[in-house]
């Protein structure tokens, strides 16, 4: 049997050892860029009735890295041009790592000062990701980008689907800080291919390009695109495990189906380069993936005791799959390495930014009509938005 593209790709990275640890050490970060936020779901009830916090303030939790990744993705590339690629993201993963920590302590100004740090650190690491593969993967930049993509849905689904056993065994505090080792890890793992990074510098962002960009209508509906689909990521993550609860499932199932959702965007994630395939664009993908969607918010909605772990996998396989290709816009659409980390940092500010009073926006929801319905109900509007803005994102064209 002819071996896969992929398998002469990992065979061909071996032989240029260079490439293939610095593969290894992007997969390891990405998969902590998801734990921190995504563990919190299943957590809900259990930081609820230990600390008294209301769900608005529980959204907040998932609100603040959001809000971090708006307000800070646009300073990427200037700090890359001071400190290099490669020391950038070690300081970002060192910050991962006492963040995570920082939330063990019995503290509730702790809890969400880590959560800013933890932040801050996913922030620029987002951006910078794009420009990697774009600089040392390019010939098999969607591969690459699916396989990253894929490891932050597996840290997504990990942390979803055993932090609510953790806790029940030591303690929801302890139960997040965990992820403060798999990110020490990651981090010494990105030391050691330090020397092959650093020399490589983003140089200074000139505001007319920045400008520029601003006036493109591709740039706007990319940075739309990565806006809304971090509006229904980040609200299925924060809550799902609370709507399933109020529909008769038990904390730990409702936990498990989380993480089944996080899990599915992993084939999301995997399925994207293989239909990219031969394409010259991906509109074909962009409505696929909306169909799959809608089709499990209405089993979600109308039929949320049978069929679950179908009308589960269908929301959760196409969210995996638009992170996937907003991340694959950023290096298709991009004509080089510096090009790539500005309409990163560009479309992943303005998106996070329009995403961040999301989870809040859906749980305030909640507290005012006494229902998950009319919430659920606010998630078909964001599908025909990601289907209008993903409609232009996926032309053909370079900025």
């Amino acid at each position: 049997m002819r071996p896969s593209k992929f398998q002469i790709y990992l065979v061909s990275q071996r032989k240029h050892v260079s490439t293939f640890p610095l593969l290894i050490a992007v997969l390891f970060i990405a998969l902590n860029l998801r734990p921190s936020i995504a563990g919190l779901g299943s957590l809900v009830n259990r930081i609820r009735l230990e600390t008294g916090l209301s769900n608005p303030m529980i959204g907040m939790l998932t609100s603040i890295p959001l809000i971090a990744f708006g307000l800070l993705s646009l300073s990427a590339s200037r700090i890359t041009r001071y400190l290099g690629l490669g020391l950038t993201i070690a300081f970002t993963m060192g910050a991962l790592v006492i963040g995570n920590f920082l939330r063990v302590i019995d503290s509730l100004f702790l809890l969400y000062f880590g959560t800013v740090i933890i932040g801050i650190s996913i922030a620029y690491t987002n951006v910078l990701l794009p420009s990697i593969t774009k600089k040392y993967f390019a010939k098999q930049s969607a591969i690459i980008t699916g396989l990253y993509t894929a490891a932050i849905a597996i840290g997504s689904a990990l942390s979803a689907g055993i932090n609510e056993p953790l806790a029940a065994q030591i303690g929801w505090r302890n139960a997040l800080g965990l992820w403060g080792f798999t990110a020490f890890i990651a981090f010494v793992l990105w030391l050691t291919q330090l020397s092959k990074v650093e020399k490589e510098k983003v140089t200074k962002t000139d505001i007319s390009v920045i400008r520029s960009y601003i006036k493109n209508p591709l740039v706007w509906k990319i940075a739309f695109f990565m806006g809304l689909q971090s509006c229904t990521a980040y609200i299925i993550m924060a809550w799902l495990p609370e709507i399933l609860i109020a529909q008769g499932y038990a904390p730990s199932t409702a936990g498990w189906l989380l993480s089944l959702s996080q899990a599915s965007g992993i084939l999301g994630s995997l399925f994207v380069p293989i239909l990219n395939k031969g394409k010259t664009n991906q509109r074909q993908m962009i409505v696929i993936f909306c169909i799959l969607e809608s089709l499990g918010l209405l089993g979600l909605l109308f039929s949320p005791t049978q069929l679950i772990y179908l009308w589960i996998f269908l929301i959760g396989f196409p969210v995996g799959a638009y992170f996937t290709l907003v991340l694959l816009f950023f290096v298709l659409r991009a004509k080089d390495a510096i090009t790539t980390t500005q309409l990163s940092g560009i479309s992943q500010s303005f998106g996070y930014l329009l995403s961040a009073p999301a989870p809040i926006i859906f749980g305030s929801l909640h507290d005012k009509f006494g229902n998950w319905e009319i919430a659920i109900l606010s998630l078909f509007l964001i599908v025909l938005a990601k289907l209008y803005t993903g409609w232009g994102a996926a032309a053909n064209q370079k900025i």
